[in-house]
């Protein structure tokens, strides 16, 4: 743990400014006795302070606060400016004797570097307000001689107090003698729009009124014990300083000027003789002002011109001249003179000293540029007369006669070169400080109260692109290019509550990449425990985020996926998951898997918008309906049926071989079994004419599909409508993805035929079942048929001489034909049983189904009782040719169609259809008849089922065989009252 402790005004005490990381035993603004403490001694003894065991050392004040912290060593640095304490720097740690002697020379560097920062600020500081008070009366003088309102020369001279000083809040009153009353003038900082100009107060009353009515003027560094102090509005209790001067002339008080700060001890005497300075400054300018509108303006303006210049010229800490058109010196303050050691004589009715001051030089550029900007200022490096250099900044405005006339030039020289001095020292201090800073690794930047980023490391310009233009604007427009002020900002945390802060940033480049930052502020406190700055340190985490999001998001696409084992559901996942938004992103994906051989990749599938428009529309209604990868993810396997693929109709035109030497992208990825970017797929010899011209895009990515080693396929993915460039995080993203893919599809293809396979299997335990179900019933059957058959003949044949011997009119002529018909009807039985029961193997030959199914159709209608019924073909040429039994396959569409008919006795439609291709004849038979009950559907080829009085169930079963014989299938649909639909596919 680090701590710096810096010394308090009073010189006996020290107040803990710095705790890193903080700790609740030591916290900052701890006071310690600088005479009993540990970080007192090494003050008190101008030299390093060691304890190697916290416990075993003497007593100290805050010894049991460190040892309930846990700490057992600690070495303490002072830190001393020519032999002044400022503060001491302490390392601990929880180690006993932690620290060697190249700790301690360490730390003593490092407490050298911040006691040149301190030493550098103070001074800093003090030229700060020196050349804020040049800055402030210049802008009177320029004002005086440029403005004729006493109220805009009055709010300038506020602004400019208030910007130059970093004063809280600053307001001028002029006093209203009559009315004994001081009246607003003119206000600036943080008190401005609480009060509007116009705004009173009773001389005498308050402190502008005992400042105005003394005429002496009043230093308050703590508000809090002046009770004579009147609160102008309520919210001016934030003060803690204030500071009020009169504005005399001649003794006679015109206002005052009243200067306000936040913190206690803000003033001293630099600021009282500034703002004094400053007053008497506006008292010439008011009474100038005034003077004007009466009837001696003219003689009195040129008076009060001549008398300000004049006290300009004799007490302004710099050098005032005036010159001619031409450049030649019209006057030569004793200024000038103690700046250069030229005298009066030696300059007036001479031209600019061009010989002291260091080339290159210009005089006629310089006085042509002024009288076009009206004013100028420039840093010049001059030779004084004993041949000394200094740095001079010569500030130079045109000056005009009472005419409005250009008449001439006035030049402000000040001697600069003690600030230019510090400046550099500070600039190499700095540079020390970076470089130690630089070798962390890490970004630095320090933020002042009004939010501004005053500095920043190497680290963090580099990250964030910054330049020297950079410093000074707010942090929000640094960090994250915001107008506006983040709502959770740490560094506005740490300001309000003065505790450490961290958040984490993610920053889009212009590139398409992004960068992952992890930010944490701590505040920097003065000696009062006011949060004067907050440092803010800032990591680049990219690498560990991007890991982090890569498997959060992989292992989110790697459960989806292995909970879907349908192959093509399976490869629809795979590609929704490349392009959607909440996942990898991508515009469009196509899937290529290899075919049986292995010889080439076939396009399988794809998914993606067709225009631009599309894509938007896709866009929107996915980010307006899932707000995580989560919730698409859910949605999407709640799903039965994926939406439409109209990038799908390409897919069929894609074929890639990738054996032997096969060029092209594709079997390149494949074969190296790598991911290829094209960045210029126009012009990539790699790239096929199909390709090129089915993608349409100039940049795409091809990632092979390898599982266990053996190539499965390959995902071709663009960013075609975003036009988003593909970047390594996304390649390398997806090749993650799609060895998680191969492996799915792999498990998928498994899972089908595995799937396929039990299928034959029952299929074959099915047909084997039935097979030796029907045997026996056939065994028994004909058994039965043959015991039957021939009474049955005898009695037909003595039915029919019968029938042939009786009378016409006799009445057992009906009895005898009754006797005929129903043996005739038994014979067809048996007819059946036989067919049913006779183990005839078909003999196949090429037969044409669709005239086997015309001429069955023609059959079964010439036959029917039934009318009304219309007839429907559609036959697929292509269907003549099939290797089957024409005798068989006409009995077995026989019976169907028989039924059909049957089915239709009031009328309907019989729907004859056929279809090909290379390997199988689909037939398919419709009616619109009565259809089949559920509970008998699964029954119908069983033998001897019939629904029909007449029936002998045995129909079906017999065109099952056949079609099972034939190694083709039969299927059924039906729905009562709309009809019965059988489905025949039959091997070519």
């Amino acid at each position: 743990r680090l701590i710096l402790g810096l010394v308090t005004s009073s010189g006996d005490a020290l107040r803990l400014a710095a705790v890193w990381p903080p700790a609740e035993a030591l916290r900052e603004g701890t006071v310690l006795p600088l005479r009993q403490s540990a970080l007192g001694h090494p003050i008190l003894d101008h030299g390093p302070f060691i304890v190697s065991d916290v416990e075993k050392a003497p007593a100290f004040a805050e010894r049991d606060l460190l040892l309930s912290d846990g700490i057992r060593s600690l070495i303490a640095m002072p830190l001393l400016a020519r032999d002044k304490p400022l503060g001491a720097l302490c390392l601990l740690s929880r180690a006993p004797a932690a620290y060697s002697t190249s700790d301690i020379a360490a730390l003593r560097g490092v407490a050298g570097q911040l006691t040149t920062a301190f030493v550098c600020a103070d001074l800093l500081d003090t030229e700060r307000k020196r050349s804020a008070e040049l800055h402030v009366v210049n802008e009177v003088a320029k004002k005086a001689l440029t403005a004729a309102d006493v109220g805009d020369i009055l709010q300038a001279v506020t602004a400019s107090i208030q910007k130059h000083f970093a004063y809280y809040d600053v307001s001028l009153f002029l006093l209203e003698a009559e009315r004994r009353e001081l009246a607003l003038a003119a206000g600036a900082g943080a008190y401005s729009r609480s009060l509007s100009p116009g705004y009173r107060q009773p001389l005498g009353v308050g402190v502008i009124g005992l400042v105005a009515q003394s005429g002496e003027s009043l230093m308050i560094n703590d508000v809090t014990k002046e009770p004579r102090r009147v609160l102008a509005f309520p919210g001016e209790t934030t003060t803690g300083s204030e500071l009020c001067v009169p504005i005399k002339l001649r003794g006679e008080v015109l206002g005052v000027i009243n200067v306000e700060c936040e913190r206690t001890d803000a003033f001293d005497q630099d600021d009282l003789t500034a703002m004094e300075t400053i007053a008497d400054e506006i008292a010439q300018v008011v009474e100038t002002v005034r003077l004007r509108a009466g009837q001696r303006r003219d003689h009195y303006e040129a008076d009060q011109a001549r008398r300000r210049l004049e006290y300009l010229c004799r007490h302004a800490p710099f050098g005032v001249c005036t010159m001619d058109l031409q450049g030649v010196y019209t006057h030569w303050s004793e200024g000038c003179e103690r700046l250069l050691g030229l005298s009066a004589s030696e300059m007036i009715g001479q031209k600019t000293p061009a010989a002291h001051i260091k080339p290159p030089y210009d005089l006629v550029s310089d006085l042509a540029q002024c009288t076009r900007e009206c004013s100028t200022e420039t840093e010049r490096a001059m030779t004084r007369k004993d041949g000394r250099e200094i740095i001079v900044l010569d500030g130079r405005v045109s000056l005009y006669d009472e005419d409005g006339r250009h008449v001439g030039f006035t030049s402000y020289l000040q001697d600069i070169t003690e600030r230019k001095r510090v400046e550099e020292r500070i600039r190499r201090e700095e540079k020390k400080l970076h470089d130690i800073v630089d070798a962390i690794g890490a970004g630095l930047s320090l933020i002042n109260d009004r939010m501004e980023v005053v500095w920043v490391n190497r680290a963090l310009s580099d990250w964030f692109a910054l330049r020297w233009e950079s410093i000074g604007r707010r942090c929000h427009e640094i960090y994250r290019e915001s107008a506006t002020p983040c709502p959770d900002c740490p560094a506005a945390r740490s300001f309000r509550s003065g505790s450490v802060h961290s958040t984490e940033q993610t920053l889009l480049r212009p590139n398409g990449q992004r960068r992952y930052f992890q930010h944490i502020t701590a505040p920097i406190k003065d000696d009062t425990g006011a949060v004067r700055h907050v440092l803010k340190f800032t990591q680049d985490i990219t690498e560990h985020a991007q890991r982090v999001h890569q498997l959060t998001l992989l292992r989110q696409l790697g459960e989806a996926m292995s909970g879907t084992l349908d192959l093509d559901r399976l490869l629809h996942l795979v590609l929704t998951c490349v392009t959607a938004g909440h996942a990898l992103g991508l515009n469009r994906a196509l899937l290529l898997l290899a075919n049986e051989s292995g010889a080439a990749l076939e396009g399988k599938m794809a998914v993606g918008p067709l225009s631009w428009a599309d894509a938007a529309r896709i866009w929107r209604e996915l980010s307006a309906q899932f707000a995580s990868l989560e919730d698409f993810l859910a949605d999407y396997l709640r799903k039965t049926e994926h939406g439409p693929m109209p990038f799908q109709d390409v897919m069929s035109e894609l074929v890639f071989p990738v054996g032997g030497e096969s060029e092209g992208v594709v079997a390149q990825s494949v074969r190296d079994g790598k991911p290829i970017v094209v960045r210029d797929a126009i012009s990539d010899p790699r790239v096929g004419e199909k390709l090129r011209a089915i993608l349409a895009t100039p940049e795409f990515v091809c990632v092979p599909l390898v599982a266990k080693g053996r190539p499965l396929g390959a995902i071709i993915a663009d960013n075609l409508y975003s036009g988003a460039p593909i970047t390594d995080e996304h390649v390398q993203l997806l090749a993650m993805f799609a060895a998680q893919a191969a492996l799915a599809i792999e498990n998928a293809k498994a899972y089908e035929k595995l799937e396929d396979q039990m299928r034959q299997t029952r299929e074959a335990q099915d047909r084997l079942l039935r097979s030796e179900r029907l045997a026996t019933v056939g065994e028994m059957a004909a058994h039965v048929a043959h015991e039957i058959r021939n009474p049955l003949v005898t009695i037909g044949g003595f039915a029919r001489i019968i029938l042939r011997a009786l009378d016409e009119t006799s009445p057992q002529v009906a009895h005898a034909k009754i006797i005929v018909e129903e043996v005739l009807r038994l014979e067809n039985i048996l007819k059946n049983v036989m067919d049913f029961t006779k183990p005839s193997a078909p003999q196949k030959t090429q037969a044409d189904i669709n005239r086997i199914l015309e001429d069955t159709c023609d059959l079964a209608l010439s036959q029917a009782s039934a009318t009304g019924i219309a007839l429907s073909k559609s036959l697929d040429p292509r269907a003549a040719r099939l290797n089957a039994d024409p005798a068989q396959m006409k009995q077995a569409l026989l019976n169907i169609i028989r039924n059909a008919v049957e089915s239709m006795d009031a009328g309907g439609r019989l729907a004859l259809q056929t279809q090909a291709d290379t390997r199988t004849v689909t037939v398919v038979i419709s009616d619109t008849g009565k259809g089949i009950p559920p509970e008998d559907l699964n029954r119908i080829f069983d033998p001897f089922f019939t629904t029909k009085p007449q029936g002998t169930g045995l129909g079906l079963a017999v065109t099952r065989k056949i079609i099972e014989d034939h190694g083709g299938e039969i299927r059924v649909a039906s729905a009562v009252g709309q009809g019965t639909t059988f489905t025949i596919t039959l091997p070519r």
